[in-house]
């Protein structure tokens, strides 16, 4: 994902919300991420995923994302 802040200054962590059905668990199943990116280790063929992010900054602020899905397919 990509994520900006309008301070220019100001840093960024993020929390990802992640599962296989929805609404997604108030948990995140990673937080205070500094990189815009996490690796979800193995998943399976066949399964929907669906994910979103919440973007902190150092002053409090935050920002949630639109929820996203992806599906594991299998090649023919």
């Amino acid at each position: 994902w990509e994520s900006t802040d309008p301070d220019i200054n100001d840093t960024l962590k993020f929390d990802l919300y992640a599962g296989t059905s929805l609404p997604l668990s108030n948990v995140p199943l990673a937080a205070d991420l500094t990189t815009a990116s996490y690796n979800m280790g193995l998943l399976f063929p066949g399964t929907t995923y669906y994910w979103k992010v919440t973007a902190k900054d150092n002053h409090g602020a935050t920002a949630t994302g639109n929820v996203w899905r992806f599906t594991i397919r299998t090649r023919p």
